[in-house]
């Protein structure tokens, strides 16, 4: 929520326990948000920490928690590519084409419950379809 920490920080497992000061970097009606630069020089172990007055608070890989008994650290491995652009598409422009969201050829063959183009959806229509 909007001005309700006093202090946020992400916090790193490694030989040494490091705790990283986050500064507000901007802020809506809402919430504030925050952002921290840390240096990677390899894989690390993080968590997120933030105290309002006395209490404290965790983000983890196991959720939120306002105990750091049950804080499980997010693991990062800087060297891990989970994809790879092949050369042929750097540089390549591609579309996706819906042909759905075009004129409407043959009624036929829509499900039921179809709603009209612009029609604004509701959740009672969208519990008929079984949504």
């Amino acid at each position: 929520m909007k001005d309700d920490v006093s202090k946020a920080m992400v916090v790193i497992k490694g030989d040494a326990e490091k705790e990283v000061k986050m500064e507000r970097i901007w802020w809506d009606k809402h919430f504030d948000y925050y952002e921290a630069h840390v240096p990677i020089s390899g894989p690390m172990k993080y968590f997120f920490k933030v105290i309002d007055k006395d209490a404290s608070a965790y983000f983890s890989a196991s959720g939120y928690s306002c105990d750091d008994e049950s804080v499980i650290e997010f693991e990062l491995d800087p060297s891990f590519r989970a994809f790879e652009v092949p050369e042929w598409a750097k540089g390549a422009v591609f579309y996706q084409i819906f042909p759905d969201r075009f004129h409407n050829g043959d009624a036929g063959n829509d499900p039921p419950n179809v709603s009209m183009w612009g029609e604004k959806p509701s959740f009672e229509l969208n519990a008929k379809r079984g949504l």
